[in-house]
This record gives C-alpha cells, sequence and structure tokens, in this order.
C-alpha cells in the first residue's frame, strides 16, 4: 500500500497543498497520512484536494484539550436554549477520515499492519537519543501487535530510523521547514517492501546540476554469501537512472572494482585493504582529509554537489540526539561550508536526520540487510530501499 506522509501543515495558504497533492497523485498513493498540528482550515482544502482517498491524522493533545472544552460548552448551550449547535471538533462527515488522539494512536492499516501515528513523540529524539527513541519504540511494540511504523511530527525536521520490525518517520513539515533540505515536505511509504521517499516541493528553481547518486555502506564479504547481489544492486540503480555510487567502508578488498559497476562512477572507502590488482579508471579511493574524535572525515565533490563519509560516526548514533546532532554537523559546517551531505557506516540500521546544516545519513548495511539509498540532487529526494532475498525453491 502506498501512503502519502505529511505534517505541519500550521493553516498553511498558498498551494502548497495543491502542489502535494498533485505529487501524490503522480506517485499512486492510496492514503494520506497526517502527523498531526493540521487546522481546520487545512482541513477544508484537504477535504477538497484528497477527495476519494482515506486520510488518517494525528490530534495534538493541545487540540484535544481544546475541543473539549468547546463540546462541554456546546452541550450546555444546547441544554439551555434547546437548540442544536453544530461541534466544532474536526470532522470529515462522509469522507474516509479518521483523528488520532493521546492514549489512542495506534491504528490498522486496510493491508493489515498497525501504524503508531503520533504528533509530538519525535520530541524524545531531539533531546533525549536515539537510544532512548528505540526504548519508546519497544513499549509500543509490546503493547500493540503487529505495529510496524511510528509516524511522528512537531520537529519540522525529516528523520528515519529503521529499527527491529519497526520504522520511525518524521515526514518533515509542509510549512516552515528549517532543515537544510527546506521546501514542502513530504514522504511516501510503500508499506509492502518499506520502501520510504523523503522529498519536498522546492521554493526556488535549484540551478546546479542534476546527480543520480547511491549510497551503499559495510557489504563486507556479501560477494560469497550472495553471489548475484551486485548483479541484482546494479539492475535496481539502472532503473532509476543512477549514475554514481558512494561507498562508505567495510567493503572486501576484492569487491573493489567488480565489473557490474563499470557503468557507474564509484567513489569508496578501502578502510579494510586495497585489492591486488589496479581498479578499473571508474573507481575513486576516498582519502582522508583530517581525523576528528576518532572518525576519518573523507571530503569530496560530484558535479558541484559536496559530501563528507565518516564510516565511524554510525557506531556511536544510538547515544546522539538531535540536538547532539546539530553540534556536530555544525562543527563539520565550520571547517567544510560547502558540505551537504555527511554519509555514515558501521551499523544495521539504516538512518536520516535532516539537521539545519547538513544530512546525515547511514543507508544501512548491505551484508545483514541489503539496504541502500538513492538520492536526487538538487532536489534533495532521499529513497531508503532494500534489495530482496530471492524465495525458497518448491519442494
Amino acid at each position: 500500500m502506498i501512503l502519502g506522509l505529511m505534517s505541519d501543515t500550521h493553516g498553511i495558504g498558498g498551494n502548497a497543498l495543491a502542489h502535494i497533492a498533485m505529487e501524490f497523485k503522480k506517485r499512486k498513493v492510496e492514503m494520506i497520512i497526517h502527523a498531526g498540528d493540521i487546522t481546520k482550515s487545512d482541513i477544508e482544502k484537504m477535504k477538497v484536494l484528497f477527495v476519494g482517498l482515506p486520510v488518517m491524522c494525528a490530534l495534538t493533545h493541545e487540540q484535544v484539550a481544546f475541543y473539549e472544552e468547546q463540546e462541554k460548552e456546546r452541550r450546555k448551550k444546547e441544554e439551555e436554549t434547546h437548540q442544536k449547535i453544530p461541534s466544532k471538533k474536526p470532522s470529515a462527515p462522509g469522507l474516509a477520515w479518521e483523528f488520532t488522539q493521546p492514549e489512542h494512536r495506534v491504528r490498522r492499516l486496510p493491508n493489515g499492519f498497525s501504524v503508531y501515528l503520533g504528533h509530538k513523540r519525535g520530541f524524545r529524539f531531539l533531546f533525549g537519543s536515539i537510544q532512548d527513541l528505540i526504548k519508546n519504540l519497544q513499549e509500543i511494540q509490546y503493547a500493540n501487535d503487529n505495529v510496524r511504523f511510528f509516524i511522528s511530527g512537531h520537529t519540522h525536521r525529516q528523520v528515519f530510523y529503521e529499527a527491529d520490525m519497526i520504522d520511525c518517520i518524521n515526514p518533515g513539515a509542509i510549512a516552515d521547514s528549517p532543515g537544510i533540505g527546506g521546501g514542502h515536505e513530504f514522504a511516501i511509504l510503500d508499506t509492502d517492501t518499506r520502501r520510504i521517499t523523503f522529498s519536498r516541493i522546492p521554493l526556488t528553481k535549484n540551478q546546479k546540476e542534476n546527480l543520480k547518486l547511491a549510497v551503499i555502506s559495510d557489504s563486507l564479504d556479501i560477494s560469497q554469501t550472495d553471489p548475484y547481489f551486485w548483479i541484482k544492486l546494479t539492475d535496481e540503480l539502472q532503473r532509476n537512472n543512477v549514475t554514481h555510487i558512494v561507498h562508505c567502508g567495510n567493503i572486501s578488498p576484492d569487491d573493489i572494482g567488480i565489473r557490474p559497476f563499470e557503468s557507474f562512477e564509484v567513489y569508496y572507502n578501502a578502510n579494510r585493504g586495497v585489492p591486488s590488482k589496479k581498479p578499473p579508471a571508474n573507481w575513486y579511493p576516498l582519502e582522508v582529509k583530517e581525523v576528528i574524535d576518532g572518525r576519518n572525515i573523507m571530503n569530496f565533490e560530484i558535479k558541484g554537489h559536496y559530501f563528507s563519509v565518516q564510516l565511524e560516526l554510525g557506531a556511536g548514533i544510538r547515544d546522539k540526539s538531535e540536538k547532539d546532532l546539530d553540534k556536530l554537523s555544525q562543527e563539520i559546517k565550520t571547517r567544510y561550508p560547502e558540505v551537504r551531505f555527511i554519509f555514515c557506516g558501521m551499523s544495521r540500521d539504516a538512518f536520516l536526520e535532516e539537521g539545519q546544516n547538513v544530512f546525515i545519513l547511514n543507508p544501512g548495511d548491505i551484508f545483514k540487510d541489503r539496504g541502500f539509498v538513492i538520492i536526487d540532487l538538487p532536489l534533495c529526494e532521499i529513497t531508503f530501499d532494500h534489495i530482496p532475498t530471492d524465495p525458497l525453491p518448491e519442494i
């Protein structure tokens, strides 16, 4: 099932919602998920723009308290005047809308998966750590069977964390995103394949050269455990018009220069050793610019876009909060102001944090989870995906 994810519309004016609706239609969205901070005017617009689609929306604590107080006043006036007074609670009579509330956030999707849809839960990551968020996710899973997706807004930043059996998603903000990606942000989730795309309606027309880039990491000896993996990945990347690949590190020396990648420009971290033979001309080893807190900093440029590989960052990222990552990205930005993406690895957990200064991204690990990321620049559209394993043969 294809879900269109959005959040924090805040009564936005202009044509932003119309452009989002057009994107959702183009991407064949089957259901809308809104992670809160929605106003009555947003609901009225969405009733028209998304007619025919089911919509699930999170109400905030403040909204619930406000509308409950209004309902008390309304019922009291009805008793006093003996007249019917219309409710001001958010509603969409006759349409397939439903609203989640605090303590009642879990809903079952038509395809059988369950989703936790809230608004402020992501705030725990802002000031706590990813480890705190993981504990919170485990509590939700324990209390609710089959919750596969945790969706929350509020921080106005795109965030993704692929935990065990549950994906944590903040689609960013339609209104007033402070993140480096900017624009009117949204996400597209395929619940069957777990493919998640973070995108945006840009506010201006970027003149930088287009670039389709794949990011991978931690492939180890995948060629031995799955001899056809690189061919499958190549087919998928070519289907998506990828031209360049970044391998963040932990690649087997025997896989440096593999033939399936002959049509790509490949930038790689040879931290596990160099191959016995000189790699082909389309393979470019990354060089260490400096070492910061035990992290090798490898900065490079492709078609006017600037990146930094910091493989070791992924190993300790669970202990960091959004504020910690903001501080780290500010340090990098001070040293290298042109860098917009930091890539890391050394962890199975795919991860995205849209900071004010840079995106921090871990594509996940190839060896265990077969994960990869495709980035479409200058739009800053980021897609997390997996190469599925082949089904077992019939007996």
